[in-house]
């Protein structure tokens, strides 16, 4: 699978002649991309209110110890938009088969 960074490369590629210097830039750049450490944290929570007859529960996620705000992880779906999209996609389909 190609990261955006390639696919980039390649559209670039193709339409203009790149120098070394820009294809040095780019190749510093993806080895910088790809060694990126990323750490997803997921931390379960319930709460009960006072009379006992609500209970609720979820999924906190933290994605490099930035808690992603008001999504609760409550499902898988949601879980991985929530994901996605604080990493920078947009247009995020989740499909269930």
């Amino acid at each position: 699978m190609k990261t955006p960074m390639e696919d980039l490369f390649e559209w670039l590629e193709r339409r203009y002649p790149l120098t070394e210097q820009i294809k040095d830039t780019y190749l510093e750049k993806e080895a910088a991309y790809k060694s990126k450490e990323l750490l997803i944290e997921l931390e379960d929570w319930d709460s009960t209110c006072g009379d006992g007859c609500c209970y609720n529960y979820g999924i906190n996620i933290s994605i490099n110890g930035e808690q992603i705000e008001d999504e609760d992880g409550s499902n898988p779906h949601q879980l991985l938009k929530a994901v996605l999209n604080k990493l920078g996609y947009t247009n995020v389909q989740v499909e269930y088969k």
